[in-house]
């Protein structure tokens, strides 16, 4: 099986309490664990250690296995593309790779997987016909954890038009997401993103679509 198949069989469950770092640390083994089976397994001995009942921790080490291992497949897929080429510290902080322009000059991108914000104020009309006031948003309202950072970005935003829950499905639907990955790579449109704050120069980002 492939990890798109693995990523299949995660059920659409609530996935359960706020991150905090002691569950983080009992469920670290999901960025190394690549099966839907082995990650159930190894929750059971990170409950013990939380002393907590088994169920919560498979949701919460599912959600974590699924978002890094979803944001790692579409990585994958832009690193098939010519003009993709991956950072040699897969731990670096903002740069998950590289993307040569048409003179040749490579320009490094943090990878960005979301859902459409519901909280965005514009329709979702609007940001396809202004996607760097999208982005200009996305930047403004990150979270603070995590990777939060102000450098060059590419987005891969997810949009269910009928049902905008079921958007985190389309975060494993290859199908979609392929063409849409080459699409753009095969004419990346890259704008400068104006955010205001300590971000100077503005960074540059782009957007993947991949709509329903």
């Amino acid at each position: 099986m492939t990890l798109w198949d693995e990523l299949a069989q995660v059920e659409p469950e609530a996935w359960g309490r706020q991150q905090n770092d002691a569950w983080d640390r009992a469920t670290n083994f999901i960025y190394t664990t690549l099966t839907y089976a082995e990650v159930l397994e190894r929750c059971e001995e990170a409950a013990r250690q939380l002393r907590v009942p088994l169920e919560e921790v498979q949701r919460y080490a599912l959600h974590r296995w699924y978002s890094y291992h979803t944001h790692e497949a579409v990585l994958a897929l832009i690193l098939d593309h010519p003009r993709a080429r991956a950072h040699p510290d897969r731990r670096h902080p903002t740069v998950d790779f590289y993307l040569r322009d048409r003179e040749g000059r490579e320009v490094g991108f943090d990878l960005k997987l979301t859902r459409f914000p519901r909280d965005y104020p514009r329709s979702f009309s609007y940001a396809l016909r202004h996607p760097v006031h999208l982005m200009a948003w996305l930047y403004r309202n990150q979270s603070r954890e995590g990777r939060y950072h102000r450098a060059n970005r590419i987005f891969v935003v997810f949009h269910d038009r009928r049902d905008p829950r079921g958007a985190w499905l389309l975060r494993r639907d290859r199908a979609r997401i392929a063409p849409a990955v080459k699409r753009f790579l095969d004419q990346p449109r890259i704008y400068r993103v104006p955010i205001g704050g300590e971000a100077k120069p503005c960074p540059l980002a782009g957007i993947i679509w991949v709509v329903a």
